[in-house]
């Protein structure tokens, strides 16, 4: 398989999930009842179907395409790094942010979109990257730590209007399904080949009798 073919086998995944969240927003424009029924009211049992939905609503254009973006964006390097859980992963991500959105956001609010989902991902591929310290994951580390550095002051109530519990419950599903998957995810890595002057000599080799010596 080429590399490009197995970089389109590997984005697949984000792409239809940005098309089906896209879709859902327009077609949604015509059944405003729909963002009602999907967005999240924390312990409310009426919108238990936003622990799975909440991030296919938004409210404008504008709230699409910033998620959408840093979603397609992030899940993209999440597949092409992590491969063998990325399906795993993503789902965990996508349905334990809902349920900690539905357990612990502010009961009084209404909430709705990706932006926990893209919490989730930010904090996974950072908290990843430090537990394995491999070479790519600590680049795809640094890479989202420096270009979504930012967000982490979505994490405090500091802009009225902004869901920061709903980012926070993404960044506790992120960080904790990192940690959960830590040994998968370090076996995908596994240690580097040490030069070949660093190895033990092997028997009878000419230069061992110099150890023997000392």
């Amino acid at each position: 398989m080429s590399l490009w073919n197995d970089v389109f086998k590997k984005l697949r995944i984000p792409f239809v999930i940005a098309f089906v969240i896209a879709w859902f927003y327009w077609v949604g424009l015509e059944h405003p009842e729909w963002r009602e029924k999907l967005g999240i009211h924390a312990l409310d049992p009426a919108h238990w179907l936003g622990i799975f939905a909440v991030p296919l609503v938004h409210g404008s254009s504008e709230h699409l395409w910033n998620n959408l973006v840093a979603l397609f964006g992030l899940a993209s390097l999440l597949y092409l790094n992590y491969y063998a859980v990325a399906n795993r992963v993503m789902v965990l991500l996508w349905v334990c942010t809902g349920i900690l959105m539905f357990l612990i956001t502010r009961p009084e609010f209404f909430h709705i979109g990706a932006s926990g989902v893209v919490y989730s991902l930010i904090f996974f591929l950072v908290t990843a990257g430090f537990m394995i310290r491999k070479k790519g994951p600590l680049a795809v580390a640094f890479v989202v730590g420096i270009y979504y550095g930012g967000s982490f002051w979505g994490l405090f109530p500091l802009e009225q209007g902004v869901s920061w519990d709903g980012h926070v419950s993404g960044a506790i599903a992120g960080m904790t399904i990192a940690f959960l998957f830590r040994k998968k995810l370090k076996a995908m890595f596994p240690p580097d080949e040490l030069p070949d002057w660093m190895h033990e000599p092997e028997e009878g080799d000419e230069y061992k009798k110099f150890d023997s010596e000392a």
